[in-house]
């Protein structure tokens, strides 16, 4: 894994499918990537590469810093750079560290206000993980007893979500990819949450515990013939 995360980190390997469109820095997983491998090398190099891209996301005025832009976009960019302030940011200039927080905290509230462009308001769309589950962890991260409220309340936002999203038997009538996509934010945030004794979403959720499940399933190739 270490091997393949030099390779991306690198861009020897593609980042993503929208590695050619206008949101490409939003979805540059490389921020994550150098984060991560600073976590398990020590390796400083990484940390400041993280940092460095992590202050050119937050500089961003066609997403980051546009309120009404797609949220979905805002919230990748948000949870690369939630990720990387965890993984690495006690490592970083006091200047970057406090640069990254005070602009994680401000996108997290500005999710919370307004997904913008596009916006699927109800309740039991994918809209609403991505949202909860993105702002939920930059308010973890931030650590402040405010912010440490704020999270309370996404995760309660995420659970009505959730409860509301999956059907009997934990299947999602939204399909397998809407599936997999919005758990790349609720994963991590039910991790962080249940860590810092906010809530337990196995418990209080029971459905989510056959959520990997039903994804492996509906992938099982089915045998058919013409007709």
């Amino acid at each position: 894994m270490v091997t393949v995360l030099k390779r991306r980190a690198s861009g020897d390997l593609p980042q993503s499918e929208e590695s050619g469109s206008p949101d490409r820095l939003m979805n540059d997983y490389r921020l994550r990537d150098d984060a991560t491998l600073y976590l398990v090398t020590g390796e400083q190099k990484y940390s400041d590469r993280a940092g460095e891209l992590a202050l050119r996301m937050i500089a961003d005025t066609e997403y980051w810093n546009n309120p009404q832009s797609k949220g979905l976009t805002r919230a990748a960019g948000l949870l690369s750079v939630t990720l990387a302030y965890d993984f690495c940011g006690t490592s970083w200039p006091e200047e970057t560290r406090k640069t990254v927080l005070a602009a994680m905290t401000t996108a997290a509230e500005n999710l919370l206000a307004s997904m913008g462009e596009g916006a699927n308001t109800k309740t039991g769309n994918n809209w609403q993980a991505v949202r909860y589950g993105a702002a939920g962890l930059a308010f973890l991260a931030a650590d402040s007893p405010d912010s440490q409220k704020r999270a309370r309340a996404c995760y309660e936002l995420l659970i009505k979500h959730l409860r509301a999203n999956l059907g009997r038997g934990s299947w999602n009538p939204e399909g397998t990819g809407y599936t997999i996509y919005p758990w790349q934010f609720s994963g991590p945030f039910a991790i962080a949450a249940a860590r810092a004794g906010i809530g337990d979403v196995r418990k209080d959720v029971p459905e989510v515990g056959k959520t990997l499940w039903t994804t492996l399933v509906a992938t099982v190739p089915i045998k058919n013939r013409n007709g």
